[in-house]
């Protein structure tokens, strides 16, 4: 048996991970893993150090899911035969955009705040800038939105509108320069994904 270890980029990244692990919505178990899902990219040391000294046998794949279709999380040369495979799984533009459905008002609110700040850099018309901006100028005013209470709040008690909201946005990123990387979708189980293809 293969064994996986999924590196999120973020604390928000790592909680939908482990709603959807706990869930069984994933296309790898918890038994697959030889950890929980890992909250940041290590330094190279660090992860061969934590899981590389072992021997897996056929290796691991490690599962790496970031916002970044260029970011690479780096393993040691001397390590790099105990990873079977790694696979990238891209949360573009950034993980925000699954958050926006969580509640069907956002997703009108952000199009209309996209329509007022037309024009403006990209940075300020990502969904992070439409949860954190002031009611006043379109946004919601909410704090603390990549933060593990938050998002247990978002999706915990409603995984399967998670499954949705992340093949809603597979669907509507499905065109950007993913530079030969997947979607968060790709993780998920391919019955969950046949809608979506």
């Amino acid at each position: 048996m293969t064994r996986s270890l999924i590196v999120a980029e973020g604390t928000a990244e790592k909680t939908i991970l482990e709603i959807l692990l706990a869930n069984d919505f994933l296309s790898v178990t918890q038994e697959d893993l030889i950890e929980a899902v890992v909250p940041r990219f290590m330094k190279p040391q660090d992860l061969a150090e934590r899981y590389l000294q072992r021997d897996f046998g056929a290796g691991i794949d490690l599962l790496v899911v970031l916002d970044s279709p260029t970011r690479e999380q780096k393993v040691p040369r001397i390590y790099q035969k105990q990873v079977r495979q790694t696979q990238y799984f891209v949360t573009t533009p950034e993980i925000e955009s699954v958050q926006l459905y969580a509640n069907p008002e956002w997703i009108a609110g952000y199009q209309r705040f996209r329509n007022r700040h037309h024009g403006e850099s990209q940075t300020n018309v990502k969904p992070s800038a439409y949860f954190k901006a002031s009611p006043a100028i379109g946004g919601l005013g909410l704090k603390g939105i990549k933060t593990d209470g938050f998002v247990r709040g978002l999706w915990e008690h409603q995984p399967e509108n998670l499954v949705t909201a992340i093949l809603k946005v597979h669907t509507n990123t499905r065109k950007s320069d993913l530079r030969g990387r997947q979607t968060l979708a790709a993780l998920l189980r391919a019955d969950l994904r046949e809608d979506y293809r």
